[in-house]
């Protein structure tokens, strides 16, 4: 045991020397950090571990920070937190440049090196981390930032584990002052982080390679099993659709239409503090009636009458990927009309129902429709009420129509409480990984080494 010490102890020596190197030679700004030593550990370790702040072990850099106008279509890319994935890089999800000469002259310092670890330091997808394992011309900017172990003393992987463990994130909030996460090198150079030797270092990463690797294989088979049981359910209800030999209506013929205003018939200058309720398109994508953000007045309510809601309307949202969302307006719904982004439909109850109509709005049989009626727009929006009223709509009798939601409610209730299963082991797959990370810096996944 004292031979393992002396070597983190000779490690820990290494660090500090190679930072003062860094420094000496303006590899490294000199940050004047005022740490206190000894590290209190936030959890024990072996004896033989060495406890140091990550930016007495670490390069720990900043993007710059680019402005839009020194964006160009072409030249060196520059890191976004969309570039970021957890354990991974994509380079086409956010693909933005500055000028190859500008990189030159003011830039250059900020490239990513080859086994950097790239971090992202803000927004709701802080704390994601990967190995930047590539090749590539690629810099850092705003929100983002590497670590790399100074002169690779330590084994980097180590440290990539490292950020995605509990203890280490929570280290990092613990430092944050605003309430839009936003961290930084001070945030980041606070983090106490232990030392074991560099042997026992790939130890770690090699137990944790081979365990992660098989966690990963398992949550990936399960997801799948998941996206199996989705695409299922959507092919089982376009069969029941298009196999049935039901008669047709036009839409027209089986439901009123209204379309919310256009223009500038309804302004955000009329809308008041309370009266009645503006409905907007997340009240057709959740279902959501007592979240209400906007309203008007009583004489705006009666001007614009045409457009109220009552019990039992069907709302759909009308526009983009939410396209074909449909909810019942509920009994305790606040009375008000629609926006622009909203249709209403209101059913003919003796021909059809209203949940007959939802399940076949929100089936690829309708949403093939609608994009097919839209021109094959990437973002459609619903056409004109004209074109809507013709449609054709499979219209069974009431009580075929009532046996076949029957079915879909048989075979969704089937998918749902399957899928319930394999997300509660998708869970316990990544509390696992968690568990495994936290006994690695404990030690205890080498204990016997």
């Amino acid at each position: 045991m004292s031979q393992k010490k002396d070597v983190s102890n000779e490690l820990v020596k290494a660090f500090k020397q190679a930072k003062f190197d860094l420094i000496s030679k303006k590899l490294l700004v000199d940050k004047k950090d005022k740490h206190t030593y000894p590290v209190m550990p936030p959890f024990e370790t072996p004896n033989h571990y060495k406890w140091l702040y990550l930016s007495d072990a670490s390069v720990i850099q900043e993007g710059p920070g680019l402005r839009k106008h020194q964006y160009t279509e072409s030249g060196v890319q520059f890191l976004t937190v969309t570039n970021i994935l957890e354990g991974s890089i994509d380079f086409t999800k956010s693909q933005k440049y500055i000028d190859k000469q500008e990189y030159e002259k003011k830039y250059k310092h900020f490239t990513i090196n080859k086994g950097d670890i790239v971090t992202a330091c803000s927004g709701a997808t802080w704390g994601k981390s990967a190995i930047f394992d590539d090749d590539y011309l690629m810099i850092l900017n705003t929100s983002t930032l590497r670590l790399r172990f100074f002169k690779d003393l330590g084994e980097n992987k180590y440290l990539y584990y490292l950020t995605k463990s509990n203890f280490f994130k929570t280290n990092l909030s613990s430092h944050s002052t605003g309430q839009q996460p936003n961290y930084g090198y001070s945030h980041y150079s606070k983090i106490p982080i232990p030392i074991p030797p560099l042997s026992e270092q790939k130890q770690i990463v090699e137990t944790l390679d081979k365990a992660f690797e098989k966690i990963d294989k398992a949550i990936a088979n399960i997801e799948r099993n998941i996206e199996n049981a989705e695409e299922y359910l959507g092919n089982s209800i376009v069969e029941l659709f298009v196999k049935s030999n039901w008669k047709k209506y036009d839409w027209g013929d089986v439901c009123n239409f209204t379309r919310g205003p256009f223009g500038g018939s309804l302004k955000k200058s009329m809308f008041k503090e309370s009266g009645y309720a503006v409905y907007e398109q997340k009240q057709a994508i959740h279902n959501d009636y007592k979240s209400l953000r906007y309203f008007i007045d009583e004489g705006k309510f009666k001007e614009m009458e045409r457009f109220q809601v009552s019990t039992g309307d069907l709302l759909m949202s009308c526009s983009g990927v939410t396209l074909g969302r449909v909810s019942e307006v509920p009994e305790d719904a606040p009375n008000g009309i629609i926006n622009q982004a909203l249709l209403r439909l209101r059913t003919n109850k003796n021909m059809i129902l209203n949940e007959f109509v939802k399940i076949w709005i929100e089936s690829r049989v309708f949403q093939k429709l609608i994009f097919e009626y839209s021109g094959g727009a990437a973002q459609p929006n619903v056409p004109g009420v004209k074109i809507l009223k013709k449609i054709k709509i499979p219209c069974p009798k009431i009580d075929e129509q009532k046996s076949f939601i029957n079915k879909y409610k048989n075979i969704s209730s089937n998918i749902s409480n399957y899928n319930k299963k394999q997300n509660n082991k998708l869970i316990s797959l990544k509390e696992l990984k968690k568990s495994i990370l936290e006994k690695a810096f404990k030690g205890e996944l080498t204990s016997a080494a």
